[in-house]
């Protein structure tokens, strides 16, 4: 062929609204990635963890002294406290749920330390007097609860049979690491959730309906950029991958954590033994965090009341903490 002569050239017409398709789509998926970066610093912003109910250690400082101390969660310190018992049976550790300071479940503490049991708790990332400018998200107080139970500074505190007692996210936490090796003799997990992952769908699910199947993916993106491989840990499965004795409790009124995310729910077809499971169905108590009240405390907590009579809002249902106890006891004998 003369090299003088040449095909001519083709070009390739998209049509208009091919390019206004994919434009849309680019600018979504931008859109989407940017906040799903972002949203967990607003939906799991920075929170004191004061409850209205709630007691604060000053309100029991003269009757009890607790030991303040420090360690390193991710990039952040975070702050721990020691109750000690007179004469302890063991340690109990307990797990706040997201948006509770240590001092939220004081009057279990109380009961607790009446009972013999010294008490180790903390402030989670984000919240109260630890670092952190956002926890982030529902996986962030395992990771913290992690730290603490490999942290030497905590370490001199662990006297004795160790036992976990958590509520909701710390529910999630103390199941969740119970087959990593940690000398645990048992657990109580007060209306913890499932999975993460599968907790964040349930609720986007319910509030935006189909849109929220196009926001997976970024969803787990950004959890596994800040989580990583523990981005979506089971609970179950954690439990049945030890040999730890667990009581898993559920109110059946849970707003918060709905029955079908739970973790009771997920163990209901895996029997095992060591696993215990309890429905709280008592009108008022069935709620999410009640549980451990009477009925007359939680139906109290269910109105409004300004000022709070914290002794009357905060009283613990005798049977129920009982119960508790004679597990915890009857695996540290």
């Amino acid at each position: 062929m003369d090299p003088g002569l040449r095909s001519p050239a083709y070009s390739v017409s998209i049509p208009k609204w091919v390019r206004t398709v994919i434009a849309v789509i680019m600018v979504y998926v931008m859109l989407s990635a940017a906040f799903s970066m972002i949203a967990p610093c607003i939906l799991f912003g920075r929170h004191d963890g004061t409850q209205r109910r709630a007691y604060t250690y000053i309100d029991i400082s003269e009757r009890h002294n607790r030991e303040e101390f420090a360690f390193i969660s991710g990039n952040n310190t975070l702050k721990g406290y020691f109750y000690p018992s007179d004469a302890p049976r063991g340690t109990l550790v307990l797990v706040n749920g997201i948006r509770s300071n240590a001092d939220t479940h004081i009057p279990e503490i109380l009961y607790f330390l009446e009972k013999g049991w010294s008490v180790l708790t903390f402030d989670a990332t984000g919240i109260g007097r630890s670092e952190g400018y956002s926890y982030m998200g529902l996986q962030q107080i395992r990771m913290d609860l992690i730290a603490l139970l490999t942290c030497s500074d905590a370490g001199e505190y662990l006297d004795g049979p160790v036992v976990l007692y958590g509520h909701s996210a710390g529910a999630y936490a103390a199941a969740s690491v119970l087959d990593m090796g940690f000398d645990i003799k048992a657990a109580v997990c007060i209306a913890g959730f499932e999975s993460p992952l599968d907790t964040m769908m349930y609720y986007g699910r319910k509030y935006t309906g189909f849109l929220a199947y196009s926001q997976y993916p970024f969803i787990f993106a950004e959890s596994r950029f800040f989580f990583g491989k523990s981005s979506d840990v089971h609970a179950s499965e954690s439990i049945l991958s030890s040999d730890v004795p667990v009581l898993v409790i559920q109110g059946d009124s849970d707003d918060i954590v709905d029955i079908e995310i739970s973790l009771y729910t997920a163990l209901l077809d895996k029997p095992a033994p060591g696993v215990h499971l309890l429905l709280v169905d008592e009108e008022y108590r069935s709620e999410h965090s009640t549980a451990w009240n009477t009925a007359e405390a939680a139906k109290y907590y269910s109105e409004d009341h300004e000022p709070v009579d914290k002794e009357k809002i905060n009283e613990l249902d005798e049977e129920f903490m009982g119960f508790i106890l004679s597990f915890f006891e009857s695996y540290t004998k």
